[in-house]
């Protein structure tokens, strides 16, 4: 979402905002055959693991576009809160064991430069920490997420 045209101490702002929810599911299902035994639809082997997971990742995102003559700085903010859990509901070694849980929260700023002062061409930069929830699959737990620090710099033709 956006709101636009707010001329306060001598810029030009567009405050953005929004949300976003991610949501996955992994059902691990393990099975045996004996030895040289042909598996398939109507016979799919022993059971030895059922092991389900489940992500979810919800975030909120604010930023401020301000312009002052050709340039455009645009710093913001977003928060991430991930949620992750892995029941084991059968696995032959072990048997069963108690749902694992993990929950995080993190704040990931960011800032970036647009100048439009020729006449076909504009330059960008921008760098803000990155941060990716892990999808739900694998047998390690917690789940490991991807995190860094992005950054980028180029030109592109003026609209």
């Amino acid at each position: 979402m956006e709101y636009g045209n707010i001329h306060a101490l001598g810029l030009d702002h567009t405050f953005q905002w929004g949300l976003r929810f991610e949501r996955h599911l992994f059902q691990d299902r393990r099975t045996e055959g004996e030895v040289g035994e042909v598996l398939d639809v109507d016979d799919r082997g022993t059971l030895t693991r059922d092991e389900r997971y489940q992500a979810s990742a919800y975030s909120a995102f604010l930023q401020d576009a301000m312009r002052f003559g050709d340039w455009t700085i645009t710093p913001g903010l977003r928060m991430e809160r991930y949620t992750q859990n892995k029941t084991r509901v059968f696995a032959a070694e072990d048997g069963p064991e108690p749902k694992e849980e993990d929950n995080t929260s993190i704040l990931l700023p960011g800032i970036s430069f647009l100048y439009s002062g020729f006449t076909d061409t504009q330059l960008f930069a921008s760098v803000q920490r990155g941060y990716t929830p892990a999808p739900a699959r694998g047998s390690d737990f917690p789940l490991v997420p991807e995190t860094g620090i992005n950054s980028q710099i180029g030109c592109a033709p003026a609209s």
